[in-house]
């Protein structure tokens, strides 16, 4: 760990125009030896006319390597990116919220937008072709011991542990990413009971054929359910430890505005549902001191009012709302989201499918 305003490594963050969905890209660069590490959290839109191929091959060279890539969730506006990912990168390592074995096939097959991606939850490994490590972060209340372990031959992490540069293969580095999961799975426990209650028959729920013969009355049931899956969205800090000096940084919109701050430390909260009391305390106990030093927050869930808390806003940060630039898809952002995040004191950017809507962020650690 350095103690010393010595900057080694280049980063550029980038929010890419998809519109309602999410494609967020780091690139760390050591400019002396040009031995880099990218990240991507998330990949996906419901957004016509998106041109996520164009972004990728823009973003990425033809096998470049991605060294972490995060899913927050499995909904079709943060993966339907996935595939175009595989085809035109090197995926090395994938980072997702666990979910037991046998309630992946109810998850994937009850809800049938996830259509063509039921492998990718059901048997990830496979559905990447075993060319990537598949890292599956626990649930808060299984993470209480500190070690990685093996279950059922599939690599699991407790939420809150750090990944770092090093463990990457860049040890020059002092970044970390630290994945927080409340409990991904719990919606599927409480679809189990309920299902069971109206009368399906609980050991034929990891049938495809079953589930798909029943799939309305599932769906009944699952609307009648309370909450949804986006309460516990794999939530990733990604920044410094906390005894290095500030570094700088300066976030631009093409065409638009250019800024300087002191701070690259962001929080990715994909569509986690923050106004949930214990969900927000365990995760401020996991980040503690480091959540002060966050100067970059992408608003859960595209702006939504029900998501969101005033206390995840640091002052003086950027607020980023990914959403459609007509603002039709459930009025994200919200209107109340929007006044809090400014009386607040954080900036707000919109990113939404407009290219000029881009925001970059670029700095020295």
């Amino acid at each position: 760990m350095r103690d010393s305003p010595i900057f080694i490594m280049e980063l550029t963050r980038i929010f890419h125009p998809v519109g309602f969905g999410a494609f967020y890209t780091e690139k760390h660069v050591d400019p002396h030896t040009m031995k880099y590490f990218n990240i991507v959290y998330d990949c996906g839109t419901v957004t016509a006319g998106v041109n996520l191929d164009l972004m990728i091959q823009s973003r990425f060279n033809k096998g470049e390597q991605i060294d972490i890539l995060f899913i927050s969730h499995f909904h079709e506006d943060h993966i339907s990116g996935i595939p175009k990912l595989m085809k035109h990168c090197r995926i090395k390592r994938v980072v997702i919220p666990y979910i037991p074995k046998g309630d992946r096939v109810l998850f994937a097959y009850s809800n049938r937008d996830l259509a063509g991606y039921e492998e990718l939850i059901t048997n990830t490994e496979n559905y990447f072709r075993n060319e990537a490590e598949i890292i599956r972060i626990l649930p808060e209340e299984e993470s209480e011991d500190n070690n990685n372990e093996t279950r059922d031959e599939e690599l699991t992490m407790p939420s809150g542990r750090s990944i770092t540069a090093t463990y990457i293969g860049v040890p020059i580095a002092d970044w970390c990413f630290i994945p927080f999961n409340y409990n991904y799975a719990a919606k599927v426990k409480q679809l189990q009971v309920a299902l069971k209650a109206e009368g399906l028959d609980h050991s034929k729920l990891d049938s495809v054929s079953y589930i798909k013969n029943n799939y309305d009355r599932i769906k009944n049931v699952y609307k009648n359910l309370s909450g949804n899956i986006n309460d516990t969205s794999l939530v990733v800090f990604s920044g410094m430890h906390l005894n290095f000096i500030p570094y700088i940084f300066f976030s631009y919109q093409p065409g638009r505005y250019e800024m300087y701050k002191t701070g690259l430390n962001c929080i990715y909260y994909g569509d986690v549902n923050t106004d949930k009391d214990i969900l927000y305390n365990r995760l401020m106990k996991r980040l503690q001191n480091l959540y002060a030093t966050i100067q970059t927050i992408q608003i859960p869930h595209h702006g939504s009012k029900h998501n969101f808390r005033s206390t995840i806003i640091n002052p003086g940060s950027i607020s980023i709302v990914c959403t459609d630039s007509n603002h039709k898809k459930q009025y994200h952002p919200d209107p109340t989201v929007i006044v809090d995040i400014v009386n607040t004191g954080s900036f707000l950017h919109q990113v939404t499918d407009n290219v000029n809507s881009t925001l970059t962020e670029h700095g020295h650690y």
